[in-house]
């Protein structure tokens, strides 16, 4: 098995065992709450450079303006978090892939961006069938989304079967090994509650971890301050979380209100500063350069 995708099973182990282990509900939430507060500020401070790179650009100054507007409109019209984060994690997952090495097929290749482009749409759908039974997403009927998940899952079959000459075996498995564990996943909901705030988890799990297998690749001495700083930070918010200490802990409905804010704002900017998401977005946001620039930034 890849490193990604052992990662990924990894961080569905850590998620079952906080919501296995935690004693309740808020003292689960709470947890999430902080380990999220931490990975969006430890993105936020790795991604220093390129924030001054692409703000001292001022071509990119529309297209900025422009999803600032969203991301403010999103939140103040208390536009459903659970789609928006839909939207954030099929583009994480689908993307992904890109920063993993030993692939046969050229990043630029037609058919591999379209496999990667189908996967944003089939991701996104496996993602709300499975929350379907959260109140944001009672307006969408259970059969629609059902639908959605068989559309979208027939363009992803057939670029990834235009592959099969050019991918190894074990490419193709790793091409759509996580799409295969979200309709595991999405099987599951059909006997237990799979929740959002159990989705969030995960994902917030796995891109703490994943910049380590980036670092181990490429800048090995960096992964001590990365895990020193990710780990004091995430304790802090855990010390002022509802399950802190008691002279300097938030109360729940604070805390869950700076995680929707603090979400509404990562989600917005992870679409200037990231790079799991295709190439035209971020020549978008960074004309001048008009081409990725690699660096370890554990922006999802």
């Amino acid at each position: 098995m890849d490193a990604i995708n052992a990662l990924r099973l990894f961080s569905v182990a850590i998620t079952i065992a906080i919501f296995w282990i935690a004693p309740s509900e808020e003292a689960s939430r709470a947890l999430v709450y902080s380990i999220a507060f931490g990975h969006y500020l430890i993105a936020l401070w790795y991604s220093k450079k390129r924030i001054l790179r692409i703000t001292s650009q001022p071509a990119s100054y529309p297209a900025l303006l422009l999803i600032a507007l969203v991301g403010y409109l999103a939140y103040a019209n208390t536009f459903s978090l659970v789609i928006y984060f839909a939207v954030h994690h099929a583009f994480n997952e689908s993307y992904i892939l890109n920063f993993s090495n030993g692939t046969s097929a050229s990043r630029e290749s037609g058919d591999l961006n379209n496999l990667r482009l189908s996967a944003v749409f089939f991701n996104f759908f496996v993602f709300l069938a499975t929350l379907r039974n959260h109140p944001d997403l009672y307006f969408l009927n259970s059969a629609f989304l059902i639908v959605g998940v068989i559309s979208t899952s027939i363009p992803f079959l057939f670029f990834l079967s235009r592959l099969k000459n050019v991918f190894t075996r074990a490419e193709m498995v790793r091409a759509c090994a996580f799409e295969m564990m979200g309709l595991v996943i999405l099987a599951v909901s059909f006997y237990t509650p799979i929740t959002f705030i159990q989705v969030v988890c995960y994902h917030v799990v796995s891109w703490v971890f994943f910049p380590l297998y980036r670092m181990i690749k490429a800048a090995p001495g960096k992964i001590t301050e990365y895990a020193l700083l990710t780990a004091g930070v995430t304790f802090i918010f855990i010390l002022l979380s509802p399950l802190g200490v008691r002279r300097y802990e938030l109360n729940d409905s604070f805390f869950k209100q700076q995680f929707f804010l603090w979400s509404y704002l990562h989600i917005t900017f992870s679409f200037v500063f990231s790079d799991a998401q295709p190439e035209w977005i971020t020549r978008w946001f960074n004309p001048e350069k008009g081409k990725r620039v690699s660096e370890l930034a554990p922006q999802d």
